[in-house]
């Protein structure tokens, strides 16, 4: 019978796991005394976890350039709970690459890369333990969160991995008929290999113009790829339009209003 282990040890167990991840070297890290901070804990932080919001099944917070999330574990038994937080956020990214239902979700390995990118690593502070993100990945929670029927967080608005289709209601653009417009490309797609729009929020492309290339940061386009276009939108919509993004393998152009 093999012997329980505590909430730091089975961290240390995925952390050790994630070494594997073909992401140019970059690896989730655990923070301790022998290696240099992932984030420093003060008073500007607020280490009250009353400060921290809810959204989903986590609590979080910015501070500055990147977003802690606490991890909240009750009576579960301390290897599950981490292999379940790690289920949620399908790290280590490795074993969630290749899954037997892909094909069906052909920019998913992509996009989970990038997104899992800005995942640091873990670290404690008083007793309590924290996932570091950069900040921006508290983008990718509010834009696809997470579905309700395998429980993971999402790579798209519309599609999970595991073949559930719910579309997010978590954004939008400011105008009510750019909104039904996406939604309806959203609706009529019967597969994530088929195209359709997404609402790309300003913030994102800055993000990935600091980063210089949307490899490294949630695979969203950067400036160089895109072409900003002004967008004059009316109460009434094509037919025409809809066929148009259909037919389209590639969505490339952001729409600013």
């Amino acid at each position: 019978m093999s012997t329980p282990i505590d909430l730091l040890s089975a961290i240390k167990l995925l952390v050790e796991s994630s070494k594997q991840d073909d992401m140019k070297g970059k690896h989730l890290q655990l923070q301790d005394n022998s290696n240099k901070p992932i984030f420093q804990f003060g008073k500007e932080t607020g280490e009250q976890t009353q400060s921290f919001t809810e959204k989903g099944p986590i609590k979080r917070k910015q501070c500055g350039q990147y977003l802690i999330i606490l991890l909240e574990n009750g009576d579960e038994c301390p290897q599950e709970f981490v292999n379940n937080f790690a289920k949620q956020f399908s790290i280590p990214t490795h074993k969630y690459e290749n899954l037997p239902n892909a094909n069906r979700f052909r920019r998913y390995q992509t996009w989970l890369n990038n997104r899992n990118r800005l995942i640091y690593g873990f670290t404690v502070y008083k007793d309590n333990y924290y996932m570091i993100t950069d900040k921006n990945f508290d983008l990718c929670i509010d834009l696809y969160g997470w579905c309700s029927k395998c429980k993971i967080l999402r790579c798209s608005p519309v599609w999970c991995i595991c073949g559930h289709k719910e579309l997010s209601n978590e954004w939008t653009s400011g105008n009510e008929s750019l909104d039904k417009f996406i939604k309806e490309t959203q609706i009529r797609t019967k597969s994530a290999n088929e195209a359709y729009l997404e609402w790309i929020p300003f913030d994102m492309l800055n993000c990935c113009a600091h980063n210089l290339s949307a490899s490294s940061t949630i695979g969203m386009p950067t400036y160089s790829d895109i072409d900003l276009v002004l967008l004059e939108t009316s109460e009434e919509t094509d037919e025409l339009d809809f066929q148009t993004v259909n037919s389209s393998l590639i969505i490339s152009k952001c729409l600013k209003t």
